[in-house]
């Protein structure tokens, strides 16, 4: 769920359905509802807002039933007022679900739980500004999200660990924004 800056409306996402609702806060009711052609929501998408709350961003976890299996996903960016899309889809990794946004605001990052990695996109020229690629052993999962240094230098993602070793293999990357190198990797 995203408020918009002016608490006016609550965006909330709905995974069964693919849509979005904008919903008013003074009344609790459905003010529109938005769908985007080819968009799959998972539980971990969600909606993030522009600083003046006018542009909403949602990734699409996009699964090829063909093949069974999760294809590339992109990140939508569309009008909070009326819920069209505003120019072309970023194309992101397999699996993306959570965004989150540097306090700077010049950060999207996107992460994506199947190539275990996060997209990180700068929401002016609307591309992939860089890619952090975890390591091997990286299980991200739809709950994991980035969390920013005050300056939006830095992002850090927490990672579940390998399969089977649930709470004993968790560890941490912190990664530059601008390049999305990873410069610490605390267990």
């Amino acid at each position: 769920i995203a408020l918009t800056p002016d608490k006016s409306l609550l965006l909330a996402v709905d995974v069964f359905s693919n849509k979005i609702y904008s919903i008013d806060v003074a009344t609790f009711a459905v003010k529109a509802t938005f769908t985007f052609n080819d968009a799959q929501f998972g539980f971990g998408n969600n909606v993030v807002l522009s600083a003046d709350g006018k542009t909403g961003y949602i990734s699409t976890a996009r699964f090829d039933p063909k093949f069974q299996l999760h294809a590339d996903g992109e990140l939508i960016r569309f009008d909070v007022a009326d819920g069209k899309e505003t120019g072309a889809r970023v194309q992101l990794q397999r699996g993306s679900a959570a965004i989150a946004l540097s306090p700077d605001k010049t950060t999207r990052a996107v992460v994506n739980t199947v190539s275990e990695s996060v997209s990180l996109v700068d929401p002016a020229a609307f591309n992939v500004r860089a890619t952090v690629a975890l390591d091997a052993g990286a299980n991200l999962i739809f709950a994991n999200t980035v969390a920013f240094s005050a300056d939006s230098a830095v992002g850090i993602v927490g990672n579940q660990g390998a399969a089977g070793q649930f709470l004993t293999a968790d560890v941490a990357y912190v990664f530059k924004t601008t390049t999305g190198e990873i410069v610490a990797r605390p267990d």
